[in-house]
């Protein structure tokens, strides 16, 4: 079905996009480690949120082992939200 598509699709486009901005945050890929450095990632958990008219979207929201980054693609996700509520309105 096309909405279920476009559910993972979304949500496996803004886990990225979170995934990304740990990455950047943190100025290395996973699994590479910086002498001397104590944050890495720290795993993630999942996170759910509605779209109208195209149901819920799972997410993964990665982690830093400080907890020191706070996703400003949790500002993409709400804007994501009020998007959606504009063209499925």
């Amino acid at each position: 079905m096309i909405r279920t598509d476009i559910r993972e699709t979304i949500g496996q486009y803004l886990s990225g996009l979170m995934d990304a901005e740990l990455t950047h945050f943190l100025g290395r890929k996973p699994y590479e480690r910086l002498k001397g450095d104590v944050n890495h990632r720290n795993g993630s958990y999942e996170c759910n949120f509605t779209l109208k008219g195209i149901s819920e979207v799972d997410l993964q929201i990665p982690g830093d082992r400080k907890v020191t980054l706070k996703p400003m693609s949790f500002r993409a996700v709400n804007d994501t939200k009020k998007l959606f509520a504009r063209i499925y309105a």
